[in-house]
């Protein structure tokens, strides 16, 4: 009872602070994107199955009640939150979950792409210790903000959010069904025994096995994050702050995740060492926009592993990747520590980044 009281004056609270976050940084979406997780958004607050019908008139108006919600919350600061008549900064994680450690309830605070606040309220499903980091593992969540990270780095602590896992892949799986995407898409699914012929009560009861492996992928790209942290220094969270808002920012992002994931602690470490071809096909399936750019070695020898089933290919795209990417940061780095100005820094980023990249791709950058 005491656990049903906390989480129902606990839920409230942390909505607040995620649409409060919504309402500051919904317009860095696109609009295609804003529309995808307003939905989605919709389907987690009414608990709609994915596979079950929704009423377009009814998403409407919630889209238009969200839209007056947020014109309404815009200049709000967040709120601290009380538990037990005891209040906590909204980003004290540590204090919070502590106030909650016997009621089986898991609080999430952190901070995603453009530096978007990201808040949500889970149940607690499991906890260890991986290199020193503190995992935390949570499941089904009673609220969240519009993002969806499956797992975030804070300080020590990892946050794994399985139930946002699900989500990703869930619509992965819309797309293999409509046969929009074959290739690695293919892959991934078939080496989980799902086809596209399956119905979807059926794949959402195999979800939790597709699920489980990816999710440890997620943490070992923070665990790869974590470690390339360490070995930068302070100056990269400088850097970013001073471009948090120009498009420069998300290169910059794009460089320092492919280091975590091409990282001997990281992602594809992991999945080499599992030798877990359904995760490998899912890292290549969520590569996108300067993420797919900077794995281009990556993404030929899963050609090349598709065809000879040999890890070792992998591995040394891997490195390769690791090598290219960890001397674009160091370029970029060169750049930061001769200019402080946001604005200035942001344009001599922009011209080493277009020197940086294969000429091939210049004019996406």
């Amino acid at each position: 009872m005491r656990a049903g009281r906390i989480l129902n004056e606990l839920i409230p609270q942390v909505k607040r602070n995620c649409d409060i976050s919504d309402a500051r940084y919904w317009g860095f979406y696109s609009i295609c994107g804003l529309l995808l997780r307003l939905r989605e958004l919709y389907r987690f607050e009414k608990n709609i199955k994915p596979w079950e019908k929704t009423d377009e008139k009814d998403i409407s108006n919630w889209i238009g009640q969200k839209e007056s919600l947020w014109e309404s919350l815009a200049d709000t600061e967040f709120s601290t939150l009380t538990i037990n008549q005891k209040e906590f900064a909204p980003f004290d994680t540590e204090g919070i979950n502590n106030a909650l450690k016997k009621e089986n309830i898991f609080y999430g605070a952190g901070y995603g792409l453009y530096m978007k606040p990201v808040f949500f309220l889970s149940e607690l499903i499991g906890q260890e210790t991986i290199e020193g980091y503190n995992i935390y593992i949570s499941g089904k969540e009673y609220v969240r903000d519009l993002s969806l990270h499956p797992a975030m780095l804070q300080g020590r602590t990892i946050l794994a959010r399985k139930d946002a896992t699900k989500v990703l892949i869930w619509e992965k799986f819309e797309e293999f069904r409509a046969g929009k995407a074959k290739g690695a898409l293919a892959v991934a699914f078939s080496s989980y025994g799902v086809d596209a012929d399956m119905d979807s009560e059926a794949f959402d009861r195999m979800l939790e096995e597709v699920s489980e492996p990816e999710l440890r992928s997620y943490i070992h790209h923070e665990l790869g994050e974590a470690f390339e942290t360490e070995k930068i220094g302070p100056e990269w969270t400088e850097m970013m702050s001073l471009i948090i808002r120009s498009k420069t920012q998300i290169f910059v992002r794009a460089v320092k995740d492919i280091l975590a994931d091409t990282s001997e602690k990281g992602t594809l470490r992991y999945i080499i060492d599992e030798k877990n071809t359904g995760s490998l096909a899912f890292y290549i399936v969520f590569l996108s926009g300067y993420r797919k750019i900077l794995t281009e070695q990556i993404q030929n020898a899963f050609r090349k592993f598709l065809k000879t089933n040999q890890w070792q290919h992998i591995e040394q795209a891997r490195m390769e990747c690791y090598r290219n990417t960890k001397s674009i940061a160091d370029e970029l780095l060169n750049v930061y520590r001769g200019e402080k100005d946001p604005r200035a820094l942001s344009l001599k980023l922009q011209k080493q980044i277009t020197l940086s990249v294969p000429e091939h791709f210049r004019q996406t950058i």
